[in-house]
């Protein structure tokens, strides 16, 4: 006999009329909260090469002459670090069902950015807050 069964993908719902009700309750980002390992590890990856990079843009401009050359492959290099944290918010931020695009992904934190900013630093915390909330009633 073959034991044989697929673990489906769980979604936790934010609705972002919690942060304002203005939004209304069709506004909703569904998180998949029980992503592979590979997922996981790749978020930390992105902001442990993301806050090297910052360390070492500070560094090369705390210098006592600064190597502009240097200082631009930095910040392209903190731009692409920028993409990949969109294209992973894209893999876990769902909406009716479909995964955002990264160009959804980078409207979403541009129109936040400039009519509110606090917003996605919201957004972001209740992500992870959905993830570890389901993470931790699995140990319970």
């Amino acid at each position: 006999m073959s034991f044989n069964f697929e673990i489906p993908k769980i979604f936790k719902s934010i609705h972002l009329s919690d942060y304002a009700p203005e939004f209304g309750e069709e506004a909703v980002i569904e998180v998949w909260v029980n992503f592979p390992k590979a997922i996981g590890m790749e978020h930390d990856s992105i902001f442990v090469s993301f806050k090297a990079a910052l360390d070492e843009l500070k560094t090369a401009k705390d210098e006592k002459e600064p190597d502009q050359k240097h200082i631009d492959a930095i910040k392209k290099h903190i731009v692409e670090l920028n993409e990949d944290i969109e294209s992973w918010y894209g893999k876990v931020w769902h909406q009716n069902g479909e995964p955002l695009t990264q160009e959804d992904v980078i409207a979403l934190f541009a129109q936040a950015e400039e009519t509110d900013p606090m917003l996605m630093n919201w957004l972001i915390k209740r992500t992870f807050e959905l993830i570890n909330e389901h993470r931790e009633a699995l140990k319970n």
